[in-house]
């Protein structure tokens, strides 16, 4: 149906129907703004009676109203609840909800009262989480050098840095592939954390290939791919499959992946392999990566995907199906079958950013973690590097 339709649909006097409104609030942006919606709820708020009813069906319809009118106040709770940042970073949206609600819902009214209470308690609302066990305590690294990092420590300071970035992300960013726009600053406007994700992983997977290639010998070439496999290890058990995916795609990288003589000793290394091997047949992409998704779908939280397939799931559902159905004469019948697919991908992103991690910040591998493409080099720069530590065969 249009947008309006779908309000109708989502604040009908029969029994509401909470996972079409979440798909709804969780996709809206698509068709409107924040604002425009907030208007139209006030709109069906205040639907006029009817010319012409007689008394009876007059009062069904005052009936209906008040349900409505109840429906409308749920809704706009839930939206505040659920997606509080359409609002905290808009000053306007939220004087005009505030402005019409008292008006309106009246601040004496239950509903009234209920919904100002929420908006106050998201504005000053801390949100902390308390664990049954003490956090394991940190080990402490002897200077801020990489080879000083027990990978330990390493991944735990990992799950906690990218954790950040990944719970950062709003839904809203999630629509219309925005992380795609053409510019970077239109990526940063639409998708900025999203946009900060993809370029965290890209100077990890950098960083793992510089810190392999600064080796001259073969034998401390070896020894630091040892340490990332051991990491990506410790990762895995974490349930850090960006963090896992990260490294992968550093070892994968072809100033990496040329050097035989260092993945020939390192082939001898029994179990080291068998876990590299390992981790790599859980993330292939073979079949969209199907076991990937197995291991995630198991995994107990707290857990950090990797936000790659996701952004390949939303592409493909945006790719394949448009937003407005193809009727003759009309071009406003919202596909909401597609908003069903995309709400789907974007609640199992909430979902994963809800349990954090029960590590302590340990400020000296953190702090490098925020400047890790500080350690980086170009792809060219690299493949310079491959080639002096192992020349071509003839």
């Amino acid at each position: 149906g249009t947008v309006d339709k779908i309000i109708e649909r989502c604040t009908n006097e029969s029994a509401p129907d909470n996972n079409f409104v979440d798909t709804f609030l969780l996709t809206y942006r698509t068709f409107i703004t924040p604002s425009e919606l907030l208007e139209k709820l006030f709109k069906r708020y205040h639907i006029e009676t009817p010319p012409d009813l007689d008394e009876n069906a007059t009062a069904q319809f005052l009936e209906a109203r008040r349900i409505i009118r109840i429906r409308i106040g749920n809704i706009i709770k839930r939206w505040i609840s659920h997606h509080y940042h359409d609002f905290y970073d808009n000053d306007a949206i939220l004087h005009r909800l505030k402005e019409v609600v008292e008006n309106s819902f009246g601040t004496t009214e239950q509903l009234g009262k209920s919904i100002l209470c929420l908006i106050d308690n998201e504005r000053t609302n801390v949100h902390t989480c308390v664990f049954a066990e003490d956090a394991p305590k940190t080990i402490v690294p002897k200077s801020n050098n990489f080879e000083d990092f027990d990978h330990i420590e390493l991944a735990r300071q990992f799950c906690l840095y990218e954790q950040h970035l990944f719970k950062s992300i709003h839904t809203k960013e999630c629509l219309n592939q925005s992380w795609n726009s053409k510019t970077l600053e239109k990526k940063m406007e639409l998708s900025p954390n999203i946009t900060r994700m993809i370029k965290h992983f890209n100077d990890v997977s950098f960083w793992v290939a510089t810190q392999i290639l600064q080796q001259k010998k073969i034998e401390t070439r070896v020894k630091v791919i040892k340490k990332f496999i051991k990491l990506m290890k410790q990762s895995s058990e974490y349930n850090n499959f960006n963090l896992c995916q990260e490294i992968l795609a550093g070892l994968a990288n072809s100033s990496i992946h040329r050097l035989k003589k260092t993945w020939a000793k390192l082939e001898k290394e029994k179990k080291l392999w068998e876990d590299y091997t390992n981790m790599k047949s859980i993330m292939t992409q073979d079949a969209n990566y199907k076991v990937y998704r197995s291991v995630l779908k198991n995994a107990n939280p707290p857990c950090l995907p990797y936000l790659g397939v996701f952004l390949t799931d939303l592409t493909f559902i945006e790719d394949g199906n448009p937003n407005y159905l193809k009727i003759p004469d009309r071009n406003d019948i919202i596909n909401f079958e597609k908003m069903r697919k995309v709400s789907v991908v974007i609640e199992k992103i909430v979902i994963y950013q809800q349990q954090p991690y029960n590590f302590t910040k340990e400020s000296t591998i953190y702090s490098y973690l925020e400047r890790i493409s500080a350690s980086t080099i170009t792809e060219k720069e690299l493949f310079e590097l491959s080639l002096e530590v192992e020349q071509r065969e003839r």
